[in-house]
């Protein structure tokens, strides 16, 4: 036998092997994507610019701009979230731990999500307000037809039905959510100042949401057999020390059920309120940064106190004045903490 052929052989199918391999290897490589200038026209323009080399452009037209920042940390996305506030993005703000969904005064709407140390940016033109017609059947046709009959973005389907309606004011919000509860719609219900969400006995879940900025009351109905269904009181921060008096609102010694709804929701606004109020105090500084929220928050002290005072107490019946009680003490007791601030 020739080994010296044989060992040749071997060498040279080695190096063939090796050769398929490198191949094979350099194939899988991921292929880089290239990062972009952050555009100073069209929708880009309008929002503050990261700074990252990762940012991967997906999306650039005259109604959305969608980009992605990869290999960033939690610290970066809130880093950017203030950024998009301080720079206008500070309307009907829906804030929690991964996500930051605010409207600028324009009506244009920014959505920021974290995830896997990703960034995306998910930023709206305003969409164009004109003709609606309420459907007379369906799932629209289960809720009550609004007082105004302009807005977009109507969608149904078998499984749910979604509008927004414009030119809507805050007692027709309030009006909007009673026919609801009119409805049916009164069960494994939230409510606070701008949210309705409920149940019927069937299953079914409407949700509305009231922006007293845009005047526009966002309708959504979804069928007991759809399993992607939006939970509103996710924004709601989880119990703490800071929102134990909201919290505690459910355990009251008075009969919910036996309190005049006005006097519920101004009660319970009140209460958040001044929540808010304290929670902010704790952190402010006098910073001139901090100026704006802190003028924000005292227009929401001033119109919450203001509501609370004109409450015409000696009317109330037994379980409203109970309820009345509590959560005057409780904001006491808050007010108390930061009252040397």
């Amino acid at each position: 036998m020739n080994f010296k052929f044989l060992k040749r052989l071997i060498i040279f199918a080695l190096c063939v092997c090796c050769f398929a391999i490198g191949l094979v290897a350099c194939g899988e490589e991921e292929e880089e994507v290239e990062s972009f200038a952050w555009p100073t026209t069209g929708l880009g323009a309008l929002l503050p610019d990261p700074m990252n080399p990762n940012c991967q452009l997906i999306t650039n037209n005259e109604r959305e701009f969608y980009v992605e920042i990869d290999k960033v940390t939690r610290d970066d996305f809130d880093y950017y979230a203030d950024m998009c506030r301080r720079n206008g993005f500070d309307i009907d703000v829906e804030s929690k731990e991964s996500t930051y969904d605010a409207w600028n005064m324009d009506r244009y709407r920014l959505k920021l999500e974290y995830e896997n140390r990703t960034i995306t940016i998910d930023f709206r033109a305003p969409n164009e307000i004109g003709a609606i017609v309420w459907p007379k059947s369906g799932m629209g046709a289960m809720l009550p037809a609004p007082d105004s009959n302009k807005g977009y973005g109507m969608e149904e389907s078998p499984a749910d039905f979604k509008v927004a309606v414009a030119e809507i004011k805050t007692k027709q919000f309030e009006s909007y959510v009673a026919q609801c509860r009119e409805k049916g719609f009164n069960y494994s219900y939230y409510k606070d100042e701008n949210k309705y969400s409920a149940k019927d006995l069937d299953g079914n879940t409407v949700i509305v949401k009231y922006s007293s900025y845009f005047k526009i009351m966002d309708v959504a109905i979804y069928s007991k057999y759809e399993t992607d269904v939006p939970n509103i009181a996710e924004t709601t921060p989880p119990p703490t020390e800071t929102t134990k008096g909201e919290t505690e609102t459910t355990t009251s010694l008075a009969d919910m059920n036996k309190i005049t709804p006005g006097i519920r929701d101004t009660l319970q606004y009140y209460e958040k309120t001044m929540n808010g109020y304290c929670d902010f105090m704790a952190i402010y500084t006098g910073s001139p940064l901090q100026q704006k929220d802190y003028d924000a928050w005292m227009d929401k002290f001033n119109d919450a106190t203001s509501k609370f005072s004109s409450l015409n107490v000696p009317e109330f019946n037994d379980n409203e004045l109970v309820y009345y009680r509590e959560v005057q003490q409780r904001v006491n007791e808050r007010m108390d903490k930061i009252k040397d601030r």
